[in-house]
C-alpha cells in the first residue's frame, strides 16, 4: 500500500503543477523568436518577447524597429562590410515550375515565415542582444502579404481585412 501512495501522491502533485503553471506565467512570458536564412543557412538571428495577446500580424510587424537580428558566422561569410549601413542579399529567382532549393527566407515564430528572392537590411545601433541588423520597412510591408501562418494564427487575426 505505501507504494500506491506514492504513486497517487505524485500524480497529484505532476497534475496540480501542471494545473497551476499557466498561471504562474505572468506578462512578457513568450519570446519571439526570429531568423532570417540565405540558401538554407541561418545568418541572422533576433528575438522579442511580449505578454502572447499580440496576433501574427502584430508579431510580424515587430520587425519594424522591436525586433533587432544579431548576425550569425554564416553573416561573415556573405562578406559584407563592416561599417555598411545597408545590405541587399539577393538570389536568382528559380524558373516557374520548378521547386525553389534555396533562396532567402524570414521565419518569425507567432508572425509567420515568408521566402524572397530579394531583402534589404538597415544597420541600426547595436542591442545589448548583440541585434544591429533590421529588415527594410518596405520589405516588411512587401512580404506580409505573401508570409505563411498558421490556420489557427490566422483564425485569431484581430483585423483579417488587412493587407500591409
Amino acid at each position: 500500500m505505501p507504494l500506491r501512495t506514492t504513486i497517487t501522491t505524485l500524480a497529484l502533485v505532476v497534475a496540480l503543477g501542471l494545473a497551476c503553471a499557466p498561471t504562474l506565467a505572468g506578462p512578457g512570458t513568450r519570446l519571439v523568436s526570429a531568423e532570417i536564412r540565405y540558401d538554407g543557412r541561418v545568418i541572422l538571428r533576433g528575438s522579442a518577447s511580449d505578454d502572447g495577446s499580440a496576433d501574427c500580424d502584430a508579431v510580424w510587424d515587430y520587425q519594424r524597429g522591436t525586433l533587432a537580428y544579431a548576425p550569425t558566422d554564416a553573416f561573415a561569410d556573405l562578406g559584407v562590410p563592416p561599417h555598411a549601413k545597408e545590405h541587399r542579399l539577393e538570389r536568382k529567382p528559380v524558373p516557374r515550375g520548378v521547386a525553389p532549393t534555396s533562396g532567402i527566407e524570414v521565419v518569425v515564430d507567432y508572425g509567420g515565415e515568408a521566402r524572397t528572392w530579394s531583402l534589404r537590411l538597415v544597420r541600426g545601433a547595436k542591442q545589448p542582444t548583440g541585434g544591429e541588423w533590421y529588415v527594410h520597412p518596405d520589405d516588411v510591408a512587401r512580404l506580409f502579404g505573401t508570409r505563411l501562418i498558421a490556420r489557427d494564427d490566422a483564425a485569431r487575426l484581430q483585423d483579417p481585412d488587412r493587407s500591409r
